[in-house]
């Protein structure tokens, strides 16, 4: 008896769990390499791919470009993304900021040549910022100043830097002083990083603008700068400087504290010639601008070569923007445009 019901209970449980029927294989998951956060794995970059290019001549109608020309764009530099897909692009030469919708149209125009407050004097980066409030700031380079525009009723105020014009909404300090300002980025608290050309630092300000950090002199030796271009912040907030006059990257955490470098002066995988600007992706993955050696290079936090990537039209690629579809803009100061690319990730 108990032989018949130990079989009638192994065959029920059987036909439920599987075990008369052969087992599937086991699916393998994707490569691991490294993590950004506890719960999220960070997949295996494959390759970068080219997507295609915006701001040609035939971009954009004459109504919208104000009696610029004829061409898109004069001079783009910096460029930036917003979670609405939607481009900023600092246009040096028409002293101006466009904002594109995802497809590259105008959508509208920010400023013109000039001093005051909202004008610009070949502005050359700009960084978008959701904490708190929806700001676009403007590296401002030839009036030595940083300026913040409110999305929300497109209103400029100034943050850092003389020649302010009407100050309002900013605790701004008298001895924030910048000398050719180059780049600009923010953190996911709201916090401000310029990268204080002409004075060879970088400058951490908070979102109202106070000063919290000012690291860096001129040198050669770590923790110096010769001309740094850009600054850009991982998800742990650590802070990447281009020390574009050094050829090199320099690596400090979020309170300053020196960490790393890498590169030097070369055409080699995690050499540079004339460095500009950087970005970094949802999965800190490091893209910086290789501008003498017309490519992009790509590390990771540590400072590992993991791959390059340029087209034969590049002239001097100097900005960079990633966003969060992995997509990365490039734009072009000598030709003129901007030419997308697609990181492919398994």
């Amino acid at each position: 008896m108990q032989h018949y019901l130990a079989v009638f209970i192994y065959i029920p449980l059987c036909l439920i769990f599987g075990c008369l029927g052969p087992r599937s294989a086991p699916i393998v998951p994707p490569q691991i390499i490294t993590s950004t956060t506890s719960d999220i794995p960070k997949p295996r970059l494959l390759g970068v791919n080219y997507l295609y290019c915006i701001g040609d001549a035939d971009t954009g109608t004459q109504s919208h470009l104000e009696n610029r020309g004829d061409k898109f764009f004069n001079q783009p530099l910096g460029i930036a993304s917003d979670i609405s897909g939607n481009i900023y692009v600092a246009d040096v030469g028409h002293h101006c900021i466009y904002m594109l919708d995802a497809e590259g149209n105008i959508v509208t125009i920010f400023g013109k040549f000039g001093w005051r407050t909202g004008e610009f004097d070949s502005p050359t980066d700009i960084a978008v910022s959701f904490v708190g409030d929806e700001f676009l700031y403007v590296v401002d380079t030839g009036n030595d100043r940083i300026q913040a525009c409110s999305l929300t009723n497109r209103i400029f105020t100034v943050v850092a830097g003389e020649k302010s014009g009407d100050v309002t909404g900013f605790s701004r300090q008298t001895a924030i002083q910048l000398d050719a300002p180059g780049g600009i980025a923010t953190d996911r608290n709201g916090n401000i990083y310029i990268a204080d050309t002409g004075n060879h630092r970088m400058l951490k300000l908070n979102p109202q603008g106070r000063l919290l950090m000012a690291k860096g002199t001129f040198g050669r030796t770590q923790e110096r700068f010769r001309e740094p271009s850009d600054v850009a912040v991982d998800s742990r907030g650590n802070i990447y400087v281009v020390d574009a006059g050094n050829h090199r990257i320099q690596k400090f955490d979020f309170s300053g504290n020196f960490i790393e470098i890498w590169g030097e002066h070369g055409d080699q995988p995690g050499q540079f010639s004339e460095p500009r600007y950087i970005a970094i992706d949802r999965w800190d993955n490091i893209c910086v601008v290789d501008r003498g050696n017309r490519r992009i290079q790509m590390f990771d936090t540590h400072g590992e070569f993991l791959t390059q990537f340029t087209h034969p039209d590049f002239i001097a690629p100097t900005g960079i923007a990633i966003d969060s579809n992995d997509k990365i803009y490039v734009t072009d100061i000598s030709a003129g445009d901007i030419k997308i690319f697609h990181s492919v990730y398994r």
